[in-house]
This record gives structure tokens, sequence and C-alpha cells, in this order.
């Protein structure tokens, strides 16, 4: 009897250091992936920022441009100020397949990808 009593003691001491260890493990693969979600969403916030300013320079460079052909200020800055709302009506448009699918896709690669193959780093 006293026997049981050490082998059920011991058993429900290794089925606490068990449970602390799970509890360990789910703590470190919720910061794993919390870390790469928010490097998911940096890198994609210094890239829009970076492309929206390369495309203010682009679109100045070009209504610069197409105001220098035709003598005409206006009629330059005007054209590409058509431009980009045309291309804003696109975007708006197609955000579904354009913005929010592959923002859904690199999340879910984040946080389901990786359990498939849990050794590779």
């Amino acid at each position: 009897m006293f026997a049981d009593n050490k082998r059920l003691s011991a058993a429900a001491d290794e089925s606490k250091r068990l449970a602390g260890l799970v509890q360990k493990y789910v703590k470190l693969e919720l910061v794993d992936k919390l870390v790469r979600l928010l490097a998911l969403v940096v890198t994609l916030f210094v890239s829009l920022f970076v492309g929206f300013i390369v495309l203010v320079c682009l679109a100045l460079c070009l209504a610069a441009w197409i105001a220098a052909k035709t003598d005409d200020s206006v009629l330059g800055y005007g054209l590409v100020a058509a431009i980009i709302i045309v291309l804003m009506a696109i975007v708006l448009l197609l955000k579904r397949t354009l913005i929010i699918r592959p923002i859904v896709k690199a999340m879910m690669k984040v946080f389901f990808k990786a359990d498939a193959n849990p050794t590779k780093p």
C-alpha cells in the first residue's frame, strides 16, 4: 500500500512537471508566432511607406515631363492626377484580390505552416 502511494505521488509529480513543460512550450510557440507576425507587419508598413515615396516622386517626374512636352503645367499635373484616381479606383475594386487575400495567406503561413514541420527553424 505504501509503495502504491509512492508510485502515485511520483506519477503526480511527473504529471505536474510535464504540465509545466507543456505550458512553457505553448508560451514559446505563442511568442514565436507573435514575433513573426510583428516582423511581417513592420516589413509591410516599411515597404508600403518606401513604395509610396517612390510613387510620389515618379508621379511628380511624369507630371513635370508631360508639362514640359505640352507647355501646360495644369494639363501635366491634371493628367497625372487623373491616372492616379483611376489606379486608386482599380485597387479599391480589386482590394480582395490585391490586398486581403495576400495578407490572409501570409498570416496563415505564419500561424499554420510552421506547425507542419516543427524541427525546421
